[in-house]
């Protein structure tokens, strides 16, 4: 923004001999400097990151630890659905960067976001060989009666 706002006016095109205005798209390519330090985080990596003992267990963790009974008032009563969260599995296993990706009310956002807070720490991701942070995406679903 800062670069676009030094720019000099543009003349206005014309268009059947009349100024008109139009949107223009000006890419912009960053490169950044090799010699910093980064700390990417990946998408997709060669081994995904893994919780201890599989699938199987992570579901198990989830549905034990999940308070899927409605301390919620009696306001959410009878709402299903589901909460779509991301997070970052650093190299150490640990959960960092817990985001709400789908929302479905506030206070099932926030115990979706607490449970995954909770976790124990995970296999971590691979790239090449080396360990690396990794964006997860899980569902959390709800059932309230």
């Amino acid at each position: 923004i800062r670069v676009v706002k030094k720019f000099p006016k543009f003349s206005k095109p014309l268009q059947n001999g009349k100024p008109t205005s139009v949107w223009f798209t000006l890419p912009i390519q960053f490169k950044l400097n090799t010699n910093q330090k980064t700390t990417n985080i990946y998408d997709v990596v060669d081994q995904m990151p893994q919780f201890p003992g599989g699938d199987k267990e992570l579901f198990k963790f989830i549905s034990e630890n999940l308070k899927g009974e409605s301390p919620f008032g009696q306001c959410y009563v009878d709402i299903q659905g589901r909460v779509i969260c991301r997070f970052v599995v650093e190299k150490d296993g640990s959960i960092g960067q817990v985001e709400v990706v789908r929302s479905l009310e506030p206070p099932m956002d926030k115990e979706a976001v607490r449970l995954i807070k909770s976790m124990p720490k995970w296999i971590p991701g691979k790239q090449n060989g080396k360990v690396v942070r990794v964006w997860y995406v899980i569902p959390i679903n709800f059932r309230l009666q």
